[in-house]
Parts: structure tokens; C-alpha cells; sequence
């Protein structure tokens, strides 16, 4: 009974930890959007493009969700329809935030009436606001009156698209196959080749040797770069991932090439390589043209 209750403290404290995290992104974002507001005059969150698509606010709901993405993969809390739920709830709930800290701010400089309340401040909020147009650059066209509900409506919607973005973000990121754990990147590794001799070579010779071996060591150190004046024809990104549970990990590589002038994956050159208990390539990969890392996300 004692270790269901350790375990079961243990994960409420996780879940503390990450709606803690949420919490402060969404606070912050909102923060933010008002001090660009304050100091610039625009209001980033009602950034229309093609007039429907409310980029300022899927963009800002997605950063208030930000804390529950980092924060699930710190604690490693798996993507569940809860956890969807709350992130998206977090993303709408900084709309709210926002016209909240925009009253406080507004008090707190003495630019308002001591009798405002916070639903005239943002009725005033939302119909007193002016439109301007990108297409003709600092054009006033004129102030929005009651369609400043609407486009509140449009700031909703796209700050539920942007929370639901970064729980799909989060569900993209790569995990360990026997626990669910997400992968830790310890070391990154870009190689580029001129020809398809080059790669060959490199390619086929990568794991001829016994992983942590010297000879290993020597040819994956081994940086590989298009001379100056050449033209890169096959690239290969090279991670080094660990699951912080098991301990178990692999090298991953995805290998791409030039196909005019798009670069298309080579699916039957990519490849998982899984590293056995008693080896290790994580000293190979974070030597000479790596790039060390810990995680990764988005």
C-alpha cells in the first residue's frame, strides 16, 4: 500500500509541477502581449491575416500553452485527451488573462477612471479599438464599434488553435517504445556530402567497428562538410537519443538529398539503430562536428 501511495504522491506532485508551469506561461504571455501593446501601439493579439486567420492569436495561444509542453516532457507526462484538454483550455484562458492584466496596468498608470469596472474596460476594449490595414501600410481605417466582438470571437478561436497546436507538437515528440518516456537528445551530428561516393563511404563504414570502439570513434568524429564553392547533394542528421526511464538508446538518422531544389527525404537510407547495454556512442557523436543537446521540442 505504501508504494501505490508514493506513487500516487509522486504523480500529483507532477501534475502540480506542470499546471504550475502552464500557469506562468500563460500569465507571462499575457504580460507580454500588454507590454507590446503598451509600448508599440499595436495589439499583437488581434493580428488578422487574410481576414480570418487570426496568426497573433494562434501564435499567442500556443505560447501560453508552452509551459504545459516543456513541463509534460520534463515531469514525462504523456499526451492524454486530459492533458489536451487543459492545454487547450490554458491558450483560451489567456484572453481572459489579458484583458485582465490590460486593466491592471491601466490603473496602475492612472489612465482610467477611478469608477471603471473591468467588463467597461473591456466592452471600451473591444469597441473602441481601431482597425488598421497591411495591405495599405499605417491606413486607419476606422474605429470597429460592435465588430470588435466579433474579432474577440476570431481571437478565441485562434488561441484554441494554438493550444491544440502545441498538444500535437507534444504528441510528435519522439518516445521510448517499451515505457512511453519522451527520448532525451544527448548529442547532434550534421554531415553533408558532395557526391554519392563520399556519403557511401561514410555511410556503409559507420558501424562496421564495435560501437565505442577507437576505430568507431575515429569515423564518426569525423566532421563531413561540402567544400567552399560546392554544392551539398546528400545531407544526414545524426541524433543520439536516450530514454531518461530505461536508460536504453539508439542512434537515429535521417538522410535527405537534392532533388532540384527541394531536399526529399531517402526513406531507405534513414535508419534506428539500437545501442546494446554494454555500449555506448554518445562520446562518438558529441566529439568533432556535433552538436551536444538535452532535449529537444517543436
Amino acid at each position: 500500500m505504501s508504494g501505490l501511495t508514493g506513487d500516487h504522491m509522486l504523480n500529483r506532485r507532477k501534475w502540480l509541477g506542470l499546471v504550475l508551469a502552464g500557469a506562468a506561461s500563460a500569465v507571462g504571455t499575457a504580460i507580454t502581449l500588454n507590454l507590446i501593446a503598451l509600448f508599440s501601439g499595436y495589439d499583437p493579439l488581434s493580428v488578422i491575416v487574410k481576414g480570418i486567420i487570426p496568426i497573433g492569436a494562434m501564435a499567442s495561444g500556443a505560447a501560453a500553452a508552452s509551459g504545459l509542453f516543456f513541463g509534460a516532457r520534463h515531469f514525462q507526462i504523456p499526451a492524454s485527451k486530459g492533458l489536451a484538454f487543459l492545454m487547450i483550455a490554458t491558450a483560451a484562458c489567456a484572453q481572459l488573462l489579458t484583458y485582465l492584466f490590460g486593466f491592471i496596468f491601466l490603473k496602475m498608470l492612472g489612465g482610467a477612471p477611478a469608477d471603471l469596472g473591468f467588463v467597461q474596460y473591456v466592452d471600451a476594449l473591444l469597441t473602441h479599438g481601431r482597425e488598421y490595414s497591411t495591405l495599405v501600410p499605417q491606413t486607419d481605417l476606422e474605429e470597429v464599434g460592435g465588430d470588435g466582438y466579433v474579432y474577440a470571437v476570431f481571437e478565441f478561436v485562434g488561441l484554441v488553435v494554438g493550444g491544440a497546436w502545441a498538444f500535437f507538437a507534444l504528441m510528435g515528440q519522439p518516445s521510448c517504445p517499451a515505457c512511453l518516456s519522451y527520448l532525451e537528445t544527448l548529442a547532434r551530428k550534421r554531415d553533408s556530402f558532395a557526391d554519392e561516393a563520399s556519403f557511401g563511404d561514410y555511410y556503409s563504414g559507420e558501424f562496421q567497428h564495435p560501437v565505442g570502439s577507437e576505430a568507431f570513434g575515429r569515423h564518426v568524429s569525423a566532421r563531413n562538410a561540402v567544400p567552399f564553392g560546392k554544392s551539398a547533394l546528400i545531407k544526414m542528421d545524426t541524433k543520439v537519443v536516450r530514454c531518461p526511464t530505461c536508460g536504453t538508446h539508439s542512434v537515429d538518422q535521417v538522410v535527405t538529398t537534392r532533388v532540384g531544389r527541394d531536399w526529399v527525404e531517402a526513406a531507405g537510407l534513414s535508419r534506428t539503430v539500437d545501442i546494446p547495454a554494454s555500449q555506448s556512442a554518445i562520446a562518438a557523436y558529441a566529439g568533432n562536428g556535433a552538436v551536444p543537446a538535452t532535449s529537444e521540442a517543436f
